[in-house]
């Protein structure tokens, strides 16, 4: 609910007021139609498909892998090293197969073919967490300079973030996704020294995190035509201006969450998912 309800805004903004225009960055949406059917009814239902909010395109794909739980429970009952070979064939396939394009149909069945080994890697350190411990804690400087000599390399042949492709092409092996799982064991053996503890602030920002998820898009949406309005423009390249930035956008997505819990207490579910 909370996705329709909220994706509804910038797809009615985008629909009803730049369709038509001269200049449409969305054309790819937005079939050439003169009847209703053709010209809203299609671009919702394709837009709401690929999650053309930004961040939202967790949600189209997320709910695919909610439905492919059967096969993540067969996953847990077979033998370690079957679960192992299973997890490393469709890694390699990650690596391989990339992050989907935006703007390409089948980018949301890419990205669980994607992210399924990452699950797979979640479900394999969470059964065996013990003996993960056992043999990687310790060992975290290494691991730590393993991310950054990946990071590193990556920085130097010029991939910045994210690869993203079309299904079916070549284009080199994704380095951030074998970055970013070793990252994954180095948090998962510092976490592991709070599992005991409570952390006030952490407690209050997992307890709105579904709210931070959902509003974290409208307010980057609203802070750039605030932005364009101003003519105003950030230093480029400023690791300062990106840490306040962030700092700021994610302190407003905090307390318009909290707003809408106070405020509409029954129904911030539906709206904010929390």
């Amino acid at each position: 609910m909370p996705y329709l309800v909220l994706s509804l805004i910038p797809i009615a903004y985008f629909i009803f007021r730049i369709y038509g225009s001269s200049f449409n960055p969305f054309s790819s949406f937005i079939p050439q139609s003169e009847n209703l059917f053709g010209s809203t009814f299609i671009p919702f239902s394709r837009i709401y498909l690929r999650g053309f909010v930004l961040g939202y395109w967790y949600i189209p794909f997320v709910m695919i892998v909610f439905a492919m739980s059967p096969i993540f429970i067969c996953f847990i009952k077979l033998r370690l090293r079957t679960q192992f070979l299973m997890a490393i064939f469709l890694f390699v396939c990650s690596i391989l197969i990339h992050r989907g394009k935006f703007d390409n149909n089948f980018a949301v069945f890419q990205n669980v073919i994607f992210f399924t080994p990452i699950y797979m890697f979640g479900i394999l350190s969470s059964e065996n967490r013990n003996f993960l411990y056992s043999k990687i804690t310790g060992k975290e400087f290494y691991i730590l300079i393993t991310v950054i000599t990946l990071a590193i390399i990556q920085a130097y042949i010029g991939k910045s973030g994210s690869y993203f492709k079309d299904p079916f092409t070549y284009e080199g092996l994704d380095l951030m996704v074998i970055q970013k799982i070793i990252f994954c064991f180095l948090l998962m053996i510092w976490l592991n020294r709070f599992e005991n503890y409570t952390i006030r602030p952490l407690k209050l920002i997992a307890e709105n995190s579904f709210g931070i998820f959902f509003t974290h898009s409208l307010i980057l949406f609203l802070l750039a035509k605030v932005k364009g309005k101003l003519d105003y423009s950030f230093p480029a390249n400023s690791f300062m201006i990106y840490c306040l930035v962030f700092i700021a956008i994610f302190s407003l997505s905090l307390l318009l969450t909290l707003l809408v819990r106070k405020t509409v207490p029954k129904y911030s579910r539906y709206i904010i998912g929390c």
